[in-house]
């Protein structure tokens, strides 16, 4: 392996794990549901990175762009005790996408680590399971992530 594969592999490491702590301070991984006007339910899976900061911004876009996972960045305005400012979401929202980052980054998150997995799970049924059904396995997760990780 030549010099400047072992620096890209050190740097591949150290973003993932910059990764995995902005996700663990500044983000959020969902489980969630709506519900359609034909009463039916909808889930959906998201992993969203928050931040103010346009570097801090743009930099999870260039280490997710680099990973080859999808992500697309919303902005917003922030409202708060010293002020309005600009704030920004990156959001990964394919599931196959999602599944690939949180296996990617599951193994240094500290505090979302029970989410990530939760949410991988879902998502690797989801995809085996396309336009049916949810399973009974699913529904079991959605119960307890609404019962133990939601409240």
């Amino acid at each position: 392996m030549q010099e400047s594969e072992v620096l890209d592999d050190k740097q591949a490491i150290r973003d993932l794990g910059w990764l995995s702590g902005i996700l663990d301070g500044e983000g959020s991984v969902i489980l969630g549901v709506f519900n359609r006007k034909d009463n039916t339910k909808q889930y959906f899976t998201r992993v969203c990175f928050y931040n103010s900061d346009e570097d801090v911004v743009n930099k999870i876009v260039k280490s997710l762009d680099k990973l080859e996972i999808p992500s697309y960045v919303e902005s917003r305005l922030q409202y708060g005790n010293l002020g309005n400012r600009q704030g920004f979401t990156v959001t990964v929202g394919k599931q196959e996408a999602i599944v690939k980052l949180l296996e990617l980054i599951k193994d240094d998150l500290a505090c979302k680590k029970t989410r990530a997995e939760l949410v991988m799970r879902f998502c690797k049924s989801r995809m085996n399971h396309q336009n049916k059904p949810i399973t009974e396995d699913e529904s079991n997760l959605l119960d307890y992530w609404n019962r133990e990780i939601k409240s």
